[in-house]
């Protein structure tokens, strides 16, 4: 009996819900959107179907199995194109100031040139890459390069 009463309740639910969202109005509403509106011209219901060649042609500017006859933005399998604002910048390196050799004209011992293995020894002006040694003084250096300005200290362990 309690078996019989719960099948027929979810009957019930089950054709009850669509009935009262129909009688909402709320299925057959559907916000308008510009981008789902079909494309002016001809549509598949006014062509002439005894006209093969107009349907052909009808096939060929629309697309019907898009939502609103559109067709993609992007071919399938198309690599896409990227703006060259948006071309992805070389990643910046990590310079690391091993020492400073000073005297009559100062040196710097840089570590993590790009394309350079290995410590560097470089004086003011000097170009290793993209990097330009702008100036040295006593106790740090400053590199620029690569839209970076980088202002090293000597690397002192011991503190």
């Amino acid at each position: 009996m309690i078996r019989n009463l719960s099948r027929a309740a979810l009957l019930l639910l089950g054709l009850g819900a669509p009935l009262a969202a129909w009688r909402a109005g709320t299925i057959d509403q559907v916000p308008e959107s510009p981008a789902l509106k079909p494309p002016a011209g001809p549509s598949l219901l006014s062509a002439d179907s005894r006209d093969p060649g107009g349907l052909t042609r009808l096939a060929q500017t629309r697309t019907p199995f898009r939502l609103g006859g559109l067709p993609p933005a992007n071919r399938y399998g198309a690599t896409p194109v990227v703006p060259p604002s948006e071309v992805p910048r070389q990643p910046r390196p990590a310079l690391v100031l091993t020492g400073i050799l000073w005297g009559a004209e100062p040196a710097a011992i840089v570590e993590g040139i790009p394309g350079r293995d290995g410590p560097v020894v470089l004086r003011s002006g000097d170009v290793a890459g993209p990097i330009r040694v702008e100036s040295i003084s006593e106790s740090r250096v400053v590199l620029a390069g690569m839209d970076t300005i980088w202002t090293l200290a000597v690397r002192e362990p011991w503190r």
